[in-house]
């Protein structure tokens, strides 16, 4: 029956032109996540810089924009020895997320977003995805001018904050269970930045945590995320290589994603030779 129910759900999301990624958990079955992805070729380059040695630093995992929490159940599995910090902004798709973090022991679920300025927003109703899905965009979300504990509010945190680089070093407003069981000196090994359009105003707040780590992390370009030109321009800035993904991603059309590699560390050939170095496809 649990097997009908999945091949069901995933004839559904093909038939609706599903681009996230499905998530199948029950208590049978907490030895591992069932998963469709769209984005093939991304999903394998993310798999295999995780899996070549000297790719990745020590350190976390951040998986912002993690909606119902299937590439934060991915990445767990994918790293089960590195913590998956999910950040989500939306309650209906947290608590899905919340649900994988019940079921994967390195999955954080973190209730927010991230930017360049660190306050508390109004979420309000955005563009909908054809799996139902919703695209938010904490750059254009009003500023909270109600109860901070009501639901339709959440946090936008600078990443700086979050690993300890402001503030004294004390996180602010991140939950203690949230900081305690990241570390006590959290280090950023990989960022996968799903914020629709939101990725330049991320990174500006992450400036801090880019420079001491040295992370690889994933953005999107082109009519889903940040103008190619503007972000190879600050990415030359920051020291990073951008290799474009030659593949739609996500719903809107031209939409591509970029992987970001410090420089100083020496890309293999095959993530060379299957991208587009420095240019948009």
């Amino acid at each position: 029956m649990e097997r009908a129910r999945h091949t069901l759900a995933v004839m559904l999301a093909l038939l609706h032109g599903s681009v996230e990624a499905l998530v199948h958990l029950s208590r049978t079955q907490k030895d591992r996540c069932k998963l469709v992805f769209w984005e093939p070729k991304f999903r394998q380059y993310m798999k295999d810089i995780f899996e070549t040695p000297g790719m990745l630093l020590e350190g976390l995992v951040v998986d912002c924009g993690a909606e119902r929490g299937g590439e934060s159940c991915w990445f767990a599995d994918l790293a089960p020895n590195r913590t998956i910090l999910a950040l989500e902004p939306l309650p209906a798709n947290l608590r899905d997320l919340q649900t994988v973090a019940n079921f994967r022991h390195n999955v954080l679920a973190l209730h927010g977003g991230l930017g360049s300025v660190h306050r508390r927003v109004n979420w309000h109703m955005g563009q909908h995805t054809k799996s139902g899905s919703m695209l938010l965009n904490v750059q254009k979300s009003p500023t909270s001018t109600h109860n901070t504990t009501h639901p339709s509010t959440f946090q936008v945190y600078r990443l700086d904050n979050i690993f300890g680089l402001e503030n004294d070093g004390t996180p602010k407003d991140v939950p203690p269970k949230i900081v305690a069981s990241m570390g006590l000196q959290p280090r950023l090994a990989f960022g996968h930045f799903d914020v629709e359009g939101g990725e330049l105003d991320l990174l500006a707040g992450a400036q801090r945590v880019i420079k001491r780590d040295r992370p690889v992390f994933t953005i999107e370009v082109g009519s889903g995320g940040a103008k190619f030109e503007v972000a190879h321009k600050l990415l030359r800035e920051m020291g990073y290589l951008a290799y474009t993904v030659p593949e739609q991603c996500g719903t809107p059309k031209g939409c591509r994603n970029v992987l970001c590699i410090p420089k100083e560390r020496p890309p293999p050939d095959w993530l060379v030779n299957g991208t587009h170095a420095g240019k948009y496809p």
